[in-house]
């Protein structure tokens, strides 16, 4: 017998009023104190999501601005590395916001890459695998 953790079935939809919400919590400055700003419910409903494949996430951020890519960039780096459950590796939103934000001529400038490397452990943020 074998004990393991369970996470909810998703169906590859992504909540647009959360990311909204991840936006405005980055935005605000709350990176460092996200588990305050979300409620445990929703850290084990919204954990699933990131593990999801680029081509949902690719869907679910079409519609937000290179500016609210960004924002989510760092609330994705962060929670990944704060919140229960959302390990993601080489499956980060993160990665697939990033990108996004390459395929519309965009990048990351130097102190956003270093801003990232001190908020993340995980190794293929911002770029995936290479």
């Amino acid at each position: 017998m074998t004990i393991g953790s369970w996470a909810p079935a998703t169906d590859g939809k992504i909540d647009p009023d959360f990311l909204g919400k991840a936006i405005q919590i980055s935005k605000q400055g709350h990176l460092e104190s996200l588990a305050d700003h979300i409620s445990s419910e929703e850290v084990e409903r919204y954990a699933p999501t990131m593990r999801l494949p680029q081509t949902d996430w690719n869907h679910a951020l079409a519609d937000f601005d290179n500016a609210e890519l960004r924002w989510l960039i760092r609330f994705f780096t962060c929670a990944e590395m704060s919140l229960p459950g959302w390990e993601a590796g080489d499956s980060s939103p993160a990665i697939w916001a990033n990108r996004l934000l390459k395929q519309r001529g965009e990048r990351l400038n130097a102190d956003e890459l270093l801003w990232l490397r001190e908020h993340s452990t995980n190794r293929f943020v911002p770029n995936g695998r290479l």
